[in-house]
């Protein structure tokens, strides 16, 4: 079967969760339930599609689903590892094989020369208010606009380079947006934080800088943010350039619904797509607003985007 771009032999994911072939037709495998007590085999398993079903009731699912079950993996976990036993390679020489895969994204980028920008000084509403460390946020090359009274947050291309800004005002007027953008910063053609995003085929996507900076900053180095609700076809091409799984992190309002469900439609039939699952006791709009147990949390339970949906769904039909 084709899973996510690769062929996955559903017969080695069967020997690999202990299930035992009894009988096989053209088109099915069948054996006992791993969910009950089994005297004739009642467990089916699509040979093509992966797609299994117990006859019993047990119940039925995707290829993926029933390693979640069976493992206690949560799904994604479950992704790398059938991924993992589709892949011809071993580990080693799948990750020697990604470091010497050079990223070549087709968006040629200019250098710029911020100004107005300080990098010497980090105000203290971004250490002490956002609560960033100074070292982290020096790494980064935060900095400060004393004309617009901004925090400075560089735009780099996937190589470093810088070509662009973001600045966070401090005090912003009443409807005002707090971000603003340089001139000519390439949003729609780049992710911020690609360039330190190191070699994992695991992406996780934010809504902007601020979001990443913090994922980054408790040690989740594989996020990336789009700027903004919605994503390019440049950046979906980055996307899948990199990654064969992604988890979309993005605010937990309604906007940030809206934009999380647009993004994973665009997304779900190129790639494993989850969603990021907000704590129970998370008062935070956003992923930088959380702190790394409430991140942690978010992203060890995110959902599969289909259960999300059904999910979101639920949620909708109650309130109404």
């Amino acid at each position: 079967m084709n899973y996510h771009g690769k062929q996955l032999q559903v017969k080695r994911v069967l020997n690999a969760l202990g299930i035992r072939i009894s009988q096989a037709t053209s088109s099915e495998y069948y054996a006992h339930c791993p969910f009950h007590t089994d005297t004739n085999p009642s467990f089916a398993v699509n040979k093509k599609t992966g797609l299994w079903m117990c006859h019993k009731g047990c119940g039925a699912g995707n290829i993926t689903q029933l390693w979640h079950l069976m493992t206690g993996d949560n799904m994604m976990a479950s992704v790398r590892q059938l991924l993992q036993l589709a892949s011809a390679y071993s580990q080693t020489e799948m990750l020697k094989l990604l470091n010497t895969q050079a990223f070549q994204p087709t968006t040629k980028y200019r250098q710029v020369v911020l100004e107005n920008y300080d990098p010497a000084y980090i105000h203290p509403y971004w250490t002490e208010t956002r609560g960033f460390d100074e070292p982290f946020s020096r790494e980064w090359d935060v900095g400060y606009d004393k004309m617009r009274r901004a925090v400075v947050i560089p735009v780099r291309d996937p190589w470093g380079m810088v070509v662009g800004a973001t600045r966070r005002l401090i005090h912003p007027l009443e409807g005002e947006n707090k971000y603003h953008h340089d001139h000519g910063t390439p949003r729609n053609s780049i992710l911020f934080g690609l360039h330190r995003a190191g070699n994992s085929r695991v992406l996780i996507l934010t809504e902007g800088p601020t979001s990443c900076l913090r994922l980054h900053q408790y040690g989740f180095d594989n996020a990336v943010a789009v700027f903004g609700s919605s994503i390019s076809a440049v950046q979906i091409r980055m996307v899948l350039q990199r990654a064969h799984t992604v988890t979309l992190f993005f605010d937990n309002d309604e906007a940030g619904a809206i934009a999380t469900d647009k993004i994973a439609t665009q997304l779900q039939d190129k790639m494993a797509v989850f969603i990021a699952k907000y704590p129970p006791d998370s008062t935070g709009c956003d992923p930088a607003d959380l702190s790394v147990s409430q991140v942690r949390y978010a992203l060890t339970n995110a959902m599969w985007y289909s259960l999300w949906l059904m999910q979101q769904c639920e949620v909708n039909s109650a309130s109404n």
